[in-house]
């Protein structure tokens, strides 16, 4: 726990007092809708898409551990799956946070809670998936570019340390936040008690800006790594099936396919889940009426509590991809759930 000190002053939102919404041609929210939009996106839709989530993403890396890494493809849609996992915890967090049932008795803690405990935490998982699938888009592309070169490339202990790398790498560029953040005690002088709240250091917006700008290069240069790689794996993809007319496909040349078609399906449906979070970024970049201070924040609210729950439902589609693209998958998860003996 964070001690108070000098250098650290009290930052905690009023939760006692009711926002005034805008009402600017009346395009903007109520406080009213705006609880009605985090229960439904929130609470019941993001709660059961988590715990559904989590469940299949867990399946995914048994599945993955079964048919071993020696593949390095295995060992990164493992990682792929851990990631999405957590990032579907931080969901399911979310569900109980935002849930009307808890007890709202220390507002304050609730809010740091859910800034410092679940909000930061699920950027930086964002940040951990989407750069984990741009290594798997790229390492598609290099196993059709190269093909012969690709296992020299892609070692299991090179496979393993970027894995590692892409977990590390956020967390730490993230650090700042939890520097400059923490929860501890403080005299809340409206309920004449003490109670757990948020708490800043003198620098804070140097220190948090520095996490928010790294994080959103992260975002940015992942989704358009994943873009570009995409765009490169649909023209290969093509140009290897000219070349199939005229040539004879053996087993392995089958499973590349299978395998870049399955990857190609991940990276479409990313990108189409994390087109609108893009744009809402930029949006607010340009406009400073969608800051979280600005006079669209209701409305800024209810459009990231959907894009939240499109991201759960991106984080948990994967394993239908897998069923749809991958016979391998499909027989060891048949398999495993002991309908029939995996075919050896």
């Amino acid at each position: 726990m964070l001690a108070v000190s000098d250098n650290f002053s009290l930052t905690v939102t009023n939760t006692t007092q009711v926002t005034q919404a805008y009402t600017v041609d009346g395009l903007l929210l109520s406080d009213e809708a705006l609880r009605l939009f985090n229960l439904i996106n929130y609470v019941i839709l993001g709660g059961c898409v988590s715990v559904v989530g989590v469940v299949l993403n867990l399946v995914n890396v048994a599945v993955y551990t079964r048919l071993g890494y020696r593949d390095t493809s295995n060992m990164t849609l493992s990682a792929l799956s851990l990631s999405d996992t957590g990032l579907l915890l931080m969901m399911l967090a979310y569900s109980l946070v935002y849930n009307p049932l808890l007890p709202a008795d220390n507002p304050e803690l609730i809010y740091a809670v859910r800034n410092l405990g679940i909000g930061w935490p699920h950027v930086i998982i964002s940040r951990v998936s989407g750069c984990i699938k741009a290594f798997i888009a790229l390492e598609r592309f290099i196993a059709i570019a190269h093909p012969l070169k690709v296992k020299a490339i892609l070692t299991q202990s090179r496979t393993l340390i970027v894995c590692f790398l892409l977990f590390a790498v956020p967390f730490a560029g993230s650090t700042p936040v939890f520097v400059c953040l923490g929860i501890t005690s403080h005299f809340n002088s409206a309920l004449n008690i003490s109670t757990l709240a948020l708490v800043a250091c003198s620098n804070r917006y140097q220190l948090e800006s520095v996490a928010i700008y790294f994080n959103m290069f992260l975002q940015l240069s992942s989704f358009l790594l994943i873009s570009v790689l995409t765009v490169g794996l649909v023209h290969a993809v093509l140009k290897t099936s000219r070349w199939r007319k005229t040539s004879v496909t053996s087993g392995r040349t089958t499973r590349d396919q299978r395998l870049t078609r399955t990857v190609l399906v991940v990276c479409l449906s990313h990108i189409a889940c994390v087109t609108p979070n893009i744009v809402g970024t930029v949006v607010i970049l340009v406009l400073r009426e969608y800051l979280v201070s600005g006079m669209y924040t209701n409305l800024l609210d209810a459009i990231y509590s959907s894009l939240f729950l499109l991201g759960a439902v991106n984080s948990s589609a994967n394993t239908f991809i897998y069923i749809k693209t991958s016979s391998k998958f499909v027989k060891v998860l048949i398999s495993m759930l002991s309908l029939q003996k995996e075919t050896k």
